[in-house]
């Protein structure tokens, strides 16, 4: 989860500063972030995979193997990393060709791979790192970790996108540089610490055994459905944006402008949905079955009524908000997300419910049933996207509604194992 939140406000930062530059780089930066973090979710899954590994070593005291599964965990990431890499750099021009209609959008695009291909290997190795630090529970210092990649982010963004502090001025580029350099000063921090501190030394690190075949197959057995759990949300709004790149570039400028306001106020729903992951699963390892309900229930109350308190104000009337922020041109793309905006509100509603609802179905460890579910919901959202935009011509507002009826259906099959199959 940390990985996964790390990558998304690293992609939300490019954005922003972006939005400043021209709507051209900011419809740009919506379109291929969506579809770089497709890859950034595969790297995460495996990387999920090593961290489960590592707990279960951690929890059995088996502390000496943990350097020897965290090794094989970075192994496995730094192959991933070379394929990926060329996949980014190489493919993907060709395949955003065949699906993008705007030249401009899809050079820009190109751009940003270009310069963001190399960053595969750092962000990978960094999820490895993540992996080994929430595996053994010692998360104190990813909040440092994260407060200097974001804020490196944000300094050779501000440098390269504009061409401050005598940096050139990159542009789409410059922030690709920027989210490259970050991630890679968040490696060196994770790296650093955990050679320094004495806390990492019970665990054998740095072990001599680079790595161990064994181990290696439990991790990509335990990744697979977390790869394909992880990318199917993710690959949702790539198909969303990409039927939205087709649109026009004021159509995709908008939808990731309320993808920013979407990502902001999903800050609450992200850590209390660890948290009733987490409540879940030490209820059910104390077989205090009846108790669930009760934690899936308070835990969406209180989400929901913390988001909202928050959410309604800043949706129904952005402009008070960030209008000393914007010039003129900027808020005629604020001023017509609106719609979307007031959609995005009602969004909210069944994402919190959905979201809460399926982490805890998560932590009573039927991971392969949460599988089969959401697979089986993004299919279908796909299938609504696909042919209401092509089949039905749906305009925006219409097309971005339709992720309500996936939440929807997510949180109505939930609520129907709970109600009649849970404990049984």
């Amino acid at each position: 989860m940390v990985g996964s939140i790390v990558q998304n406000a690293i992609a939300m930062m490019d954005s922003l500063f972006l939005f400043y530059l021209g709507e051209d780089d900011f419809a740009a930066i919506g379109f291929v972030s969506a579809y770089y973090l497709i890859i950034v979710s595969i790297g995460y899954g495996f990387s999920r995979g090593g961290q489960i590994i590592m707990a279960r070593q951690d929890g059995g005291h088996q502390l000496r193997r943990i350097g020897i599964t965290f090794n094989t965990n970075l192994l496995m990431l730094f192959l991933l990393a070379i394929l990926f890499f060329i996949v980014v750099r190489y493919v993907s021009p060709w395949f955003l060709k065949f699906l993008m209609s705007n030249e401009n959008i899809y050079e820009k695009s190109v751009e940003y791979l270009h310069y963001r291909s190399y960053g595969v290997f750092s962000g990978f190795l960094g999820l490895g790192m993540i992996s080994l630090y929430t595996g053994v529970s010692n998360t104190k210092f990813l909040v440092f970790a994260t407060v200097i990649l974001l804020g490196t982010n944000m300094f050779f963004n501000y440098g390269l996108i504009f061409g401050n502090f005598g940096m050139p001025a990159l542009g789409i580029g410059g922030a690709a540089i920027a989210s490259d350099i970050s991630e890679l000063a968040g490696l060196l921090s994770f790296g650093l610490n955990i050679l320094i501190s004495k806390d990492f030394k019970k665990y054998g690190i740095p072990s001599k055994v680079w790595a161990n075949f064994r181990i290696s197959k439990d991790i990509m057995k335990i990744s697979m459905p977390l790869v394909l759990q992880a990318s199917a949300g993710v690959a949702s709004w790539f198909v969303l944006f990409t039927l939205v790149e087709n649109m026009g570039e004021r159509e995709l400028a908008i939808s990731n402008l309320a993808r920013i306001f979407y990502l902001l106020l999903s800050i609450p729903l992200w850590g209390f949905s660890v948290a009733v992951n987490t409540m879940v699963s030490n209820q059910m390892g104390s077989r205090r079955y009846d108790n669930v309900r009760a934690i899936v229930k308070k835990t969406s109350i209180l989400t929901f009524g913390i988001t909202m308190v928050v959410a309604i104000p800043v949706l129904l009337y952005p402009a008070f908000f960030v209008d000393p922020f914007l010039n003129p041109d900027q808020m005629v793309v604020l001023h017509q997300s609106r719609g979307v905006l007031r959609i995005l509100l009602g969004i909210l509603v069944f994402y919190i419910l959905g979201t809460i609802i399926f982490q805890a179905l998560i932590g009573t460890g039927k991971v392969l049933l949460s599988l089969i579910i959401q697979l089986i919901c993004v299919g279908f959202y796909v299938i609504l996207l696909i042919v209401g935009v092509k089949v039905l011509g749906l305009g925006l507002e219409a097309t971005w509604s339709l992720e309500i009826i996936y939440w929807i259906a997510i949180y109505v099959i939930n609520v129907v194992y709970f109600k009649y199959y849970f404990n049984r």
